[in-house]
């Protein structure tokens, strides 16, 4: 490379930007194994680098920096910088803007948690994500991602969007095979930086899937790598350098990755709401659709079916490409980005009397992975006289305490300027209206109970929303169960925790017994332990865990906890299981009309197993529960080989031709004639329930 000498080793992460003549450039940072404070500037098309000596300033970060990673976002021309470790051993919370054209900086938001050594990324939507990371030379290493948007300069809380990563983890590589799904690599566990054993490095790969929104394990790397480069050329997934205490250092290596190419499919969702949701007939009111599009692709020539109830018709849409038949609301929407959302908004009146249901229907010319969320419906209730009594629509939240005061939001209509609020038969303080809103005040020290909520205007009319607030003695928890009871070895799973007097900041733990050292007691404390509410608890169980039956121990920061005996069982990975979830009993094309021949499929999920590969899977399809009554046989498929941790699909086809439109129930059951040997039978049914169309 002709020019200014190449950079040195070990140089920050780069900044990949246009320079002032448009032409690409690649920008390094200086760290300190660089010994510099020059920007080291790449201009590709000429195939040489160039020297910016940069001098320390306000706005700019204090070179040289380790550990800093870097984000870039070519089509605004700018990278963030976050992050990193000072020359004095400080690990800071600072975000940057770097602008390759001018070689300036802008002091943006710091992030709530001091990190370095962790990595970025740009998403779909222009936020800055970062993950992982440490926060100090022996402090700790941080599982959390936050993301920050540059429109409102703002970060949001921690593990908002991309949730808590599967563990613990540093210098890992990291790359993006299609928009939001995001790979990360290799990495390390060990509280402070080195090489060789004491680096801990992982084997692991794991990718956060934009559909399931989950991190999901990928392929083992060859042997433990950690501070690694990665990128995606051609469908595979190339790392390049890095530190493995049983491999050879500045490595090249590459893992093969399923979605490199993005999969041309749109999950189209639909919300509808009605408001006011009770009203006296020939009185306008408002249908609210939300019509969104969760990917990965866009979704093109978006349309909504609304199929208005008995006596209701349209008297105005807010969108001028819907059009109003006689029990039948169009609306052609056109296209909406992953992530995007279109709204619609329909006038609308009923001459008739009572409770109505409104159904409608989203779908557009992309496959759809997921059917179930197409369908939504509102419910009205319309009178014969004009509605002036309060109506509660909601109390939130739901409980508290009984050692602190509680602030409830009452969502609803008709409140009036003087009303009361009770809980129960006691009147609360400092309530506040604001049109539809009402906030109060929970006082501490109630007896621990579920209350009715009810409003009451001046003029004596009310409304109570029934066993509303629950209020929570400040004793120890009680457990009730968990959801699932089980799961392999060879993955995290996440575990729904029910019981009652959970309190934030409530931890879980397993406790078991080791038969192979003579009753040796093994415990562990979960991860994520996300607070739902004082009912629920979340936590994800690690992978690698002994095969055992533990108890489930839940201990609120007060020190008082529950135990609920042989609540969990650990199943070694080599334990066969085949297995669905919700949506993977689909049609091809998911709109579907009377008259249409369809493709009917069923995908095929694997879980342990991991030293054997099936050759097939049969499935069988029928309209009905195949357990109880008479049901209708659709067809049977099989799957190809389906490989450890993989999925396969099994299709048939349906022909409508005679069917009457309507709903149906479809299943389909994996294995029926059980020809697998499978630790669990009872999740191989799957069920859809299908719309067709007129």
């Amino acid at each position: 490379m002709a020019g200014q000498p190449a950079p040195p080793y070990a140089t920050n992460q780069p900044c990949y930007g246009s320079d002032a003549g448009g032409n690409p450039v690649v920008v390094l940072f200086p760290n300190t194994a660089s010994t510099g404070t020059d920007l080291h500037i790449y201009h590709i098309l000429s195939d040489t680098w160039t020297l910016f000596p940069l001098s320390a300033g306000a706005g700019m970060p204090t070179f040289p920096v380790d550990g800093m990673a870097v984000a870039a976002d070519p089509a605004n021309n700018v990278c963030y910088l976050s992050g990193g470790e000072s020359t004095d051993a400080i690990y800071t919370d600072t975000l940057y803007a770097f602008f390759p054209v001018s070689h300036t900086f802008t002091t943006l938001s710091p992030m709530s948690t001091p990190r370095a050594y962790h990595t970025s990324w740009m998403t779909s939507d222009g936020r800055v994500c970062v993950a992982g990371g440490s926060n100090g030379i022996g402090g700790t290493i941080l599982d959390s991602t936050q993301c920050y948007d540059p429109g409102t300069d703002t970060w949001e809380a921690e593990n908002t969007s991309f949730g808590h990563l599967p563990v613990p983890l540093w210098g890992m590589a990291q790359a993006q095979t299609v928009p939001d799904e995001v790979w990360l690599i290799g990495g390390s566990m060990a509280p402070d930086y080195g090489t060789g054993p004491s680096a801990n490095p992982v084997l692991d790969s794991f990718f956060w899937d934009s559909i399931g929104l989950t991190w999901t394990y990928g392929a083992a790397l060859p042997y433990p790598l950690s501070l690694a480069s990665a990128d995606v050329q051609n469908g595979e997934l190339y790392l390049m350098g890095g530190v493995s205490p049983w491999g050879p250092e500045n490595i090249h290596q590459r893992l093969r990755v399923c979605g490199a190419q993005a999969p041309v499919e749109a999950d189209i969702w639909l919300q509808k709401y009605a408001n006011p949701p009770v009203v006296a007939v020939n009185t306008p009111f408002t249908y609210t659709l939300e019509v969104g599009n969760n990917g990965p692709s866009w979704a093109n020539n978006v349309m909504v079916e609304d199929y208005l109830p008995p006596g209701v018709t349209v008297t105005l849409p807010t969108v001028p490409m819907c059009t109003a038949q006689t029990g039948v609301f169009t609306c052609t929407l056109g296209s909406i980005p992953p992530g995007g959302v279109a709204y619609v908004q329909v006038q609308a009146t009923s001459v008739l009397t009572g409770v109505q249901l409104n159904q409608a229907v989203a779908y557009s010319t992309e496959p759809d992975p997921d059917g179930s969320n197409n369908v939504a419906a509102a419910q009205s209730y319309f009178t014969r006289q004009p509605v002036t009594a309060p109506l509660i629509f909601d109390v939130t939240p739901s409980e508290g305490v009984n050692i602190s005061p509680t602030v409830i939001t009452i969502t609803g209509m008709n409140f009036q300027a003087g009303l009361t609020v009770n809980l129960g038969s006691q009147s609360l303080a400092h309530v506040r209206r604001n049109s539809g809103l009402i906030n109060a005040i929970v006082p501490a020290g109630l007896p621990p109970d579920t209350y009715d909520v009810s409003v009451i205007n001046p003029d004596g009319q009310f409304d109570t929303a029934v066993q509303a607030f629950t209020v929570y003695a400040d004793t120890n928890p009680h457990l009730y169960g968990i959801f699932p009871e089980e799961g392999t070895n060879d993955v995290p799973t996440a575990i729904i925790i029910a019981g009652e007097n959970f309190a934030p900041g409530a931890v879980a733990v397993l406790s078991g017994t080791l038969p192979v050292k003579a009753g040796a007691p093994f415990t562990v404390t979960l991860s994520g332990n996300y607070f739902v509410n004082g009912n629920v608890l979340i936590s994800v169980v690690p992978k690698n865990l002994p095969p055992l039956t533990y108890d489930l121990i839940v201990v609120n920061p007060n020190g008082k906890y529950a135990v609920l005996p042989q609540a969990y069982t650990v199943i070694d990975a080599a334990s066969l299981d085949l297995y669905g979830r919700h949506g993977d009993l689909w049609t091809d094309p998911h709109t579907v009309r009377a008259g249409d021949t369809i493709t009917v499929g069923a995908t095929v999920r694997r879980t342990g197993g991991l030293s054997t590969t099936l050759s097939n899977v049969d499935v069988a399809f029928y309209i009905g529960d195949p357990s109880s009554g008479t049901p209708i046989t659709i067809g049977f498929g099989s799957t190809g080989p389906i490989l450890p941790r993989d999925i396969g699909v099994a299709t048939t086809t349906l022909d409508l031709t005679g069917v009457p439109p309507g709903f149906y129930d479809l299943y389909a059951v994996i294995d029926p004639a059980d020809q697998v040997a499978e630790l669990d039978e009872s999740n191989n049914i799957l069920t859809y329930t299908l719309a067709v169309l007129p």
